[in-house]
């Protein structure tokens, strides 16, 4: 479920691959119950005895269908946990693509970042260890101790909890790939870019400043130079030799500069300055800034105002 919850969020096609994760739940279900069903009276209660803790002293040749499900419900504890490391590393590698594929789609993928996803699924690896767990102990353990399943059921109630909250705060956008498609290496190394779309590209986004539109979009790019996405990024991936937003970003921290460098900065905050260069809020102004530079937006100007009063 892991796995499908991840996928659905990150993903617009639905894969068959899904449903084998089910498949072994479904066959050992149908084979528990099969089993069970066959199960005669005294074999019926000779399983209950063992699953409230007794020992397997009344096992005995005739218990044959007893041990059988007994087999199939550690296996099914087994595969459940094999499962879930199988479906946490798979849905981490998932939340990773799907944000290195927000830098090369958003000039701002932060406001679209899916980070928080990776708390919702700690909080149900916790639910799937804690459930481990208590499997472990085993129904025994809490039959004779009624007060304390108090404590699972806090528990997950609280882990539930927060796994709604977590889901509530972000927000989720599915990536638009039909202005291009994935290349291999070997046609991608062979594309050549004429003088046409250089020069477009020269003047519409780089001399007329479009990287300065908030939330632009490498497709809304791609529209207005007449191209498709995967021609345009490899273009600035082997130009530039970075990515759509680290492109933009580049360039409007570097217009920023200019502006920083003039006496005329003083009449703008900088929190106005952020808005004009494009960028979402001032705090991504500061991180992309410092990231550049080494340095924040306020330490550069205390440094102008020094090397002006040196001078």
């Amino acid at each position: 479920m892991y796995h499908y919850y991840v996928r659905l969020l990150v993903e617009t096609k639905v894969f068959s691959i899904w449903q084998r994760l089910y498949l072994p739940a479904v066959v050992l279900g149908i084979l528990m119950y099969g089993t069970l069903l066959i199960l005669n009276n005294s074999e019926r209660e000779n399983l209950e005895v063992i699953l409230q803790g007794q020992p397997f002293a009344n096992l005995n040749a005739e218990t044959l269908p007893v041990i059988t499900l007994l087999a199939l419900y550690f296996i099914s504890r087994l595969t459940f946990s094999i499962l879930v490391i199988y479906t946490v590393i798979l849905n981490f590698r998932l939340i990773q693509q799907y944000q290195y594929q927000l830098s090369n789609y958003y000039s701002d993928p932060e406001n679209h970042s899916i980070k928080s996803l990776k708390y919702i699924l700690t909080g149900m690896i916790l639910t799937s260890v804690y459930s481990i767990v208590a499997n472990g102990i085993g129904v025994p353990f809490f039959l004779n101790r009624p007060f304390l399943l108090i404590i699972p059921a806090c528990s997950i109630s609280i882990l539930i909890f927060f796994l709604g909250y977590f889901g509530n705060s972000f927000h989720l956008v599915q990536l638009d790939f039909t202005h291009g498609e994935a290349l291999d290496d070997t046609i991608e190394m062979e594309l050549v870019f004429g003088e046409v779309f250089v020069a477009n590209f020269q003047h519409r986004f780089v001399d007329n400043k479009a990287f300065l539109i908030p939330g632009l979009k490498i497709t809304t790019l791609c529209e207005m130079l007449e191209t498709n996405r995967t021609y345009l990024s490899v273009y600035i991936n082997r130009t530039y030799q970075c990515n759509f937003c680290s492109l933009i970003n580049k360039l409007r921290v570097e217009y920023s500069i200019k502006h920083l460098e003039q006496v005329s900065i003083e009449k703008y905050s900088l929190n106005y300055l952020a808005e004009m260069c494009g960028f979402s809020s001032l705090n991504t102004f500061y991180r992309t800034f410092q990231k550049e530079y080494g340095m924040t937006p306020g330490q550069f100007l205390k440094q102008q105002d020094k090397k002006a009063a040196e001078k």
